[in-house]
């Protein structure tokens, strides 16, 4: 009889190579000013993604619209903050929705798409083999960003930061359109944990299929590591602390939102 996963029973082995899998397409993004210096404060997070045969990132309206008014340029980290590909805002073709719901794809031009593809992977948005019912039904979500306060841009280096948890509230904002919300439960992390988790906005939220089954009286682990199954099933745009829970909620856009929504703002 399958079991429902966990995120606080998975092999460590596993979470590593989700891990690497959520990384391998996620950035860092950094705004910088006429003179190519980096802007203080400008820096936010963002996923790789192929959308209707666009390649670009997926990331909250609000990022787009803050780097847009006080950036010339926003750089795309690759590696690390010494590796990455820039371009001027103005040259951006932003697609986002004709509502509230703060998400949108900013696509790659063409001179600097070659460059990011040999590094990072732009994740497939396919309608077809996503179901709603099966990712709101899993109760292990990922969410990860680069919050500003543990950077440290000065000496060019940057720190993500991820987090295994579960879905705690979605919202349905529309007939395509949806909302999630996410737990970080602080009391378990570390005194230094970051008291603001300023710059994860745009960042991805992260579902998994997996499952424990019983063979022969033993519990087996189960997960398929690939990009059909590890679905990018949110994007998050706001944070909001309880001091006397000790918990930190995540906010994002919802899956329906990228499978049903973009897929029709993306053309």
């Amino acid at each position: 009889m399958d079991k429902i996963l966990s995120y606080s029973n998975i092999p460590e082995d596993i979470k590593y190579k989700m891990d690497q899998l959520i990384r391998s397409s996620t950035t860092a993004i950094l705004g910088f000013d006429e003179n190519d210096d980096f802007i203080n404060g400008l820096l936010a997070s963002g996923t790789f993604v192929e959308i209707n045969g666009k390649y670009g990132l997926l990331t909250a309206k609000h990022v787009y619209s803050a780097f847009k008014e006080k950036a010339t340029y926003m750089s795309f980290c690759i590696l690390d903050i010494k590796h990455y590909v820039k371009e001027k805002i103005e040259y951006l073709r932003c697609y986002f929705p004709d509502n509230s719901s703060d998400i949108c794809f900013i696509e790659i031009p063409t001179p600097i798409l070659g460059t990011i593809k040999a590094v990072k992977i732009f994740h497939p948005i396919l309608k077809d083999n996503f179901s709603e019912i099966e990712a709101i039904k899993n109760n292990v979500w990922i969410t990860i960003g680069f919050p500003l306060e543990i950077q440290s841009i000065e000496d060019k280096h940057l720190m993500n930061f991820t987090y295994l948890t579960h879905l705690t509230k979605y919202s349905n904002v529309t007939d395509i359109w949806d909302e999630v919300e996410l737990d970080i439960h602080t009391k378990k992390l570390k005194p230094d944990f970051p008291k603001s988790l300023g710059g994860m906005s745009g960042g991805g939220i992260w579902n998994f299929h997996g499952y424990y089954n019983e063979i022969d009286g033993k519990l087996n682990f189960f997960i398929k590591l690939d990009p059909k199954n590890a679905l990018i099933a949110g994007v998050n745009f706001y944070q909001e602390f309880s001091q006397e829970e000790k918990v930190c909620k995540i906010l994002g856009v919802g899956p329906r939102s990228i499978y049903q929504g973009m897929t029709k703002v993306v053309k």
